[in-house]
């Protein structure tokens, strides 16, 4: 629209390689990204964290599902792999924030220090040979940038689990470097590396 306050750029890039895997994090108003792929006019299942609180979930989910998004529950991991996994096969693009911690992912260099990270989202775009595609959005005042990259290439030797260990590294490496362009608009306010880092040092 001539006076909306979200520009958008490479939205070609999604239009060409979707059905795709988007690979995001918690930059700017990431809701803006849901707003964008939403109101697209290709179809996107967005997977979010369920907040604690049911109350407080629920309310969001209700604001967010009011622009037409579909949500996945991050933590039903197997029931949630599943759907991601046919909506990818029916034509559908899946989105996934790819900055939290996640237990059982892989301990990956973020920063300099070892952090688990989700590979999921690699393990998606290898088998179901869809593009992993990055995405993030910027704030400048009122006003933001919403930006598609090219999609990150990923190796295919035959060894899967060297595979998705370097295309994690990859998406890792993406969001280091729009946490560099942008410190003070990545937000994630849980521990993201080992709590060891926490602790003050005498």
């Amino acid at each position: 629209a001539k006076n909306s306050r979200v520009t958008v750029i490479g939205l070609d890039i999604f239009e060409r390689h979707a059905p795709a895997v988007i690979v995001t994090g918690h930059f700017a108003n990431w809701e803006v990204m849901a707003t964008v792929l939403t109101q697209s006019d290709l179809p996107v299942r967005i997977t979010y964290r369920k907040v604690n609180n049911p109350h407080i979930d629920a309310r969001v989910r209700k604001q967010r599902e009011a622009y037409g998004t579909k949500f996945l529950v991050q933590k039903s991991t197997h029931r949630g792999g599943r759907e991601l996994l046919e909506a990818l096969r029916n034509g559908e693009s899946v989105a996934l924030l790819n900055d939290q911690k996640f237990n059982t992912g892989l301990s990956v260099p973020f920063f300099g220090e070892p952090a688990m990270t989700a590979q999921g989202a690699v393990r998606l775009a290898l088998k179901t040979g869809r593009p992993l595609l990055p995405m993030s959005v910027s704030r400048d005042k009122s006003n933001f940038t919403v930006e598609f990259f090219d999609p990150i290439k990923l190796n295919k030797s035959g060894d899967r689990d060297a595979d998705v260990l370097a295309g994690v590294e990859q998406i890792t490496t993406f969001i280091e470097a729009r946490i560099r362009e942008n410190p003070a608009q990545w937000f994630w306010v849980h521990r993201r590396w080992p709590k060891a880092h926490y602790r003050q040092k005498t």
